[in-house]
């Protein structure tokens, strides 16, 4: 069971977040979707100044870089992107804004699963599922990469750098035990869910929940009826808990399968994105705690007997 203060939105974030004003002007780092940019601005503090490409509860994968893009990326000092595939566009866009600043890819650190997608002329490979903050030990990687590029760019902050992201580590790894702690907790059997994509396999892979997604489904292409029907019928002979929806992808699919399987649809869960502020997932931790709230409480209702 959750403690209260890891239900709780961590007041004592907000100190990283406002550290003591500098007399230098902050230094302008990009990042490529909200959580990095988060992680960025409470580690960083007022040593730099943030600003992210793709906002809450915007999908990453299909995100279009305009010239808005271009303007901010061309200025700044370092981008901090996820890395693993996540941001296919990036490339263009490096080459359209003359991005010549720092560039960390704030996963490599991590060792990636692999998921099967299909390619362009019909072969299926193996590549890395870029989802992987959705594993807060991954998360714990990611702030200090972030820590580490931040400090040898900014030597005289440094320090403050690395207690920041030792706190906010801290956090996440508290936060994680009492996931794990959540998830013991439920039988095996229940842990059982289906989604369209494989955005939570770090977080089943994490906490012992068995996720089935569509195979091989190429990184944000729409379903096919066909393949709504084939993860309907796999849900039902896994004996899934939930079909899951996300907050940055189409809910119409989702809800066909959890229709044509007779099982209860919960979400969203966030999967690349933050909410807006104000929202169950402003930050990682509450994304966190929502993910797994949601999770658990589908996992905790019984089934209906069969298809709607």
């Amino acid at each position: 069971m959750f403690r209260r203060s890891l239900l709780a939105s961590p007041a004592a974030l907000l100190c990283l977040a406002a550290p003591r004003a500098r007399a230098d002007a902050p230094v302008r780092v990009v990042t490529s979707f909200s959580i990095l940019a988060e992680f960025a601005a409470l580690i960083g503090g007022d040593a730099i100044q943030v600003s992210t490409l793709v906002g809450p509860d915007r999908s990453v994968t299909r995100f279009h870089p305009g010239k808005e893009a271009q303007a901010m990326l061309g200025g700044a000092a370092m981008l901090i992107e996820n890395g693993l595939g996540l941001e296919p566009w990036l490339p263009a866009l490096h080459r359209a804004a003359r991005f010549h600043g720092e560039s960390l890819v704030a996963s490599r650190l991590v060792q990636p699963l692999m998921v099967a997608q299909l390619q362009p002329g019909g072969a299926i490979k193996e590549q890395p599922n870029p989802h992987a903050l959705q594993d807060p030990r991954n998360g714990v990687l990611y702030v200090h990469a972030s820590a580490e590029a931040l400090a040898a760019m900014l030597p005289g902050a440094a320090p403050g750098i690395r207690d920041r992201a030792e706190t906010l580590a801290g956090r996440i790894a508290q936060l994680d035990s009492a996931l794990a702690q959540l998830f013991s907790e439920i039988p095996a059997g229940r842990r059982r869910v289906a989604m369209i994509r494989p955005s939570m396999a770090y977080f089943g892979a994490r906490y012992g929940v068995a996720v089935r997604a569509i195979p091989a489904l190429p990184m944000g292409a729409a379903p096919s009826p066909h393949q709504l029907n084939a993860l309907a019928k796999a849900a039902r002979e896994d004996g899934a808990s939930a079909v899951l929806s996300d907050n940055v992808d189409d809910p119409g699919p989702v809800e066909t399968v959890a229709r044509a399987a007779g099982l209860p649809l919960a979400g969203p869960l966030f999967t690349d994105a933050l909410s807006p502020r104000g929202g169950p997932a402003a930050t990682y931790l509450d994304l966190l705690r929502s993910n797994a709230q949601t999770l658990a409480g589908a996992m905790r209702t019984p089934a209906p007997s069969g298809p709607g």
